[in-house]
């Protein structure tokens, strides 16, 4: 993620203010993540309110950096 929390929230804040519909995209089981940074996510996402929450499992590709 490129975004601060704070920024992310400041976004959708934003976003809701002027009625946009917001998506959430979020991916688990990224390498070095922890139960921790998953509620991180959790928690986040509950913050910002989306419209659409939009939740996968990491599916590396064969040939990929990640794979």
């Amino acid at each position: 993620k490129y975004a601060t929390n704070e920024q992310i929230i400041n976004a959708f804040n934003l976003c809701d203010k002027y009625k946009i519909n917001t998506m959430a995209f979020t991916i688990i089981g990224i390498p070095g993540e922890t139960k921790e940074t998953i509620l991180e996510t959790i928690d986040l996402t509950i913050k910002i309110k989306p419209y659409l929450i939009i939740t996968n499992f990491l599916s590396p590709f064969y040939g990929t950096e990640i794979y």
